[in-house]
């Protein structure tokens, strides 16, 4: 049996009948019959005592909510803010919270002392009713992209971006956008299998438990041509058997670490002329981030001067919002190479994954991945085309943490004072000092007193911008790459680094050791099982360090995000290591400063 339906007439109709009775115009039944409303429901409204038409027919049916009206706007705003401030509710959280508000705010509820905590029901029925909320599963935010995406990265980089749009005349052929991934024998994520229902673990094979990186160098323009990638294998020698299967006209170069290098990206640049053919007459930009091969490749910035390729950095840590590959393209890619894995995988039972097919199912991939939908998407999602520096709205930046809360409003010092104010019939004092009643919430009657809201029980979290210092690495900004001042501060840089024997290198590591009292030599206690034969597996007292003596040491520690080396550091950087792999490093590139549970990018992709 369906249920009944209720209140089926229109509002203008009932509020019309209720004027004509009220006024005499015209009795019950015929204002029934007249405005095609029920009679029983007319009588019962004409006789309320409330004599607001409007909020008389606007009354919702049903039993009332726990809390009223005006708590649940409260909540509504907290749940909004919080999640704005990336520290976002669970259910469980705001199960808790309305218990809370319920309990401190003296309401009758039918939720669960025990749990401390209201129900599902009391849930689902708070979503029904406010539809601006739903339950999503958040990504996972770095502290470094919510500092670094804000207001005056974006407008610095669209004050350089803007004016080179019309040097191209803002033509999307002549605009790309180029980027790295990384990609393994391992399927990142695997797709749900229909299983025995209430059995405890459900397995999927794969090649392995973590495969080695293969670094994919992929490029689109805003018209949605792609280029052929470049492939960096972990290995020493190069073969043919490599890029059997990969898109037609790729390349792949290789490197013991498998990240790209300052030489082969400039092996991928002659790839990308040889594609697109810029002139100085008809130039080209090109966008990407500000990854050490990039930045601080010397070669790379004098053959795009050559050849009139604008090469654009973007602002650290803002990649997620405003690189239109990382925003578009690199989700599907990754999630159609992860399906070809597991496709291959049961196509070929007993076998696991290489190398040596990683080209045919990256290939695979980047057919379905590559677009001109996609592609158009990604740069018109960031703005860089069509050019829009207002395309993020202002609740998409994390707000420069205030220090002007007042403890009367916000802190916990100041709970038991407005808690005692809600208790009491007395108006709260006003800012002049004299008491000032308080505008009860609309829905609520006969409330006068002010709530304890979610705020008071617990305050918006705010986020500190990092205060700049001496030490560390200089954080960097959006850059015109192929600029004089940039390149020509660079190759300044790039010669004053290198030492020009060891003696001198030696004499100035000790000088600004003294200088700063930074130590110039990296501690790394080593396990067990590296320790020489010669101390006979016993445990050794002291930490061995790096040494930063020769640039080229095989124990010289490298940033696997920007590529820097750990005896090229001038200026004491901070380094950091990865507690999976035990990779090292710059504490500025990883964004974290917690050295004891740091995990570093490829083992969370891995």
């Amino acid at each position: 049996m369906s249920p009944k339906r209720r209140k089926l007439w229109k509002e203008e109709d009932m509020k019309a009948a209720i004027i004509s009775v009220r006024n005499k115009v015209m009795g019950l039944q015929r204002a029934s019959n007249t405005f095609n409303v029920p009679k029983s429901t007319l009588k019962d409204k004409v006789n309320s005592k409330e004599e607001d038409v409007d909020k008389l027919v606007s009354t919702k049916l049903g039993r009332k909510p726990v809390l009223p009206f005006e708590l649940e706007d409260s909540l509504v705003s907290y749940c909004l803010e919080m999640e704005k401030r990336f520290y976002g509710l669970s259910a469980r959280d705001v199960k808790t919270m309305a218990f809370q508000l319920a309990s401190l705010n003296g309401l009758k509820h039918p939720f669960s002392k025990n749990d401390e905590a209201a129900g599902w029901k009391w849930l689902h029925s708070f979503l029904r009713r406010h539809q601006e909320l739903s339950l999503r599963k958040p990504q996972s935010t770095s502290m470094a992209r919510i500092r670094g995406f804000n207001q005056e990265n974006v407008i610095k980089f669209f004050d350089i971006y803007e004016p080179l749009m019309n040097i191209i005349n803002h033509s999307p052929n002549r605009l790309y956008n180029c980027d790295e991934t990384g990609l393994t024998v391992v399927q990142h994520k695997v797709n749900k299998v229909v299983s025995l229902k209430g059995k405890r673990q459900v397995g999927s094979v794969s090649s392995a438990e973590r495969g080695s990186l293969v670094t994919a160098v992929t490029c689109m323009s805003a018209a949605g041509h792609f280029l052929p990638p470049l492939l960096v294998f972990p290995r020493v020698n190069m073969k043919t058997e490599l890029l059997d299967g990969a898109p037609n006209g790729s390349l792949a170069v290789c490197h013991k670490s498998g990240w790209i290098q300052n030489e082969s990206f400039v092996h991928w640049f002659h790839h990308f002329l040889s594609n697109v053919k810029p002139t100085k007459d008809d130039p080209v930009i090109l966008v990407l981030d500000g990854h050490y091969s990039h930045t601080r490749n010397v070669e790379l910035l004098e053959l795009a001067r050559a050849n009139g390729v604008h090469i654009v950095c973007l602002p650290p840590h803002c990649t997620h919002k405003m690189q239109p590959l990382d925003v578009a393209f690199m989700l599907p890619f990754k999630t159609y190479y992860a399906q070809a894995i597991e496709q291959w995988l049961k196509q070929n039972a007993g076998r696991v994954v290489t190398h040596y097919q990683v080209g045919m199912l990256l290939g695979e991939a980047f057919n379905k991945a590559a677009t001109v939908a996609v592609a158009t998407n990604g740069f018109r999602k960031t703005g860089l085309y069509p050019c829009n520096r207002h395309i993020f709205s202002d609740f998409e930046f994390q707000e420069a943490s205030p220090n002007n809360h007042e403890a009367s409003d916000h802190s916990p010092e100041a709970l038991p004072n407005r808690l005692h104010d809600a208790n009491t019939s007395q108006p709260r004092p006003g800012p002049s000092g004299i008491n000032e009643p308080k505008t009860p919430p609309k829905p609520v009657e006969k409330q006068t007193t002010p709530f304890v809201t979610p705020v008071d029980i617990s305050p918006v979290p705010t986020i500190q911008q990092k205060n700049p210092t001496d030490r560390g690495r200089k954080s960097g900004s959006a850059a015109l790459l192929t600029s004089s001042p940039y390149k020509n501060q660079l190759a300044d840089d790039v010669k004053r680094k290198s030492p020009t024997d060891k003696k001198t290198y030696e004499r100035k590591s000790v000088q600004k050791k003294q200088a700063d009292k930074v130590p110039t030599q990296k501690k790394i206690q080593k396990k067990q099982s590296q320790i020489s034969s010669d101390s006979e597996g016993e445990e050794l007292d002291d930490p061995v360090y790096i040494s930063t003596d020769n640039e080229d040491s095989e124990d010289d520690a490298e940033c696997p995000y920007c590529n820097g080396k750990f005896s090229c550091d001038k200026r004491g950087e901070k380094w950091i290591v990865c507690t999976k792999c035990g990779i090292w490093c710059h504490e500025e590139c990883s964004g974290e400063d917690d050295y004891k549970s740091f995990i570093c990018v490829y083992c969370l992709e891995g």
